[in-house]
């Protein structure tokens, strides 16, 4: 699995099987921050781990970005 083109999070399982069940141990994910950062995985720890990684992310938000970049320059 590839991350997608633009920032986001895509996850995959087949149709009626939620990916975090152990019946769907093929799940796959995919992400891509605005910071640069990507991660993929498959299974479900793998994809578990993956969601923890993306939620670091939350920080690389535009709005908090922004802020940064404010703070940094004074």
């Amino acid at each position: 699995m590839m991350p997608p083109a633009e920032p986001g999070l895509i996850v995959h399982a087949p149709p009626g099987t939620p990916w975090w069940s152990t019946a769907c141990p093929w799940a796959g994910a995919a992400y891509r921050c605005l910071c640069g950062a990507t991660g993929t995985a498959a299974g479900e720890a793998g994809v578990l781990a993956l969601l923890e990684d993306w939620e670091r992310h939350v920080e690389c938000s535009p709005y908090r970005m922004a802020l940064a970049a404010l703070n940094g320059s004074r």
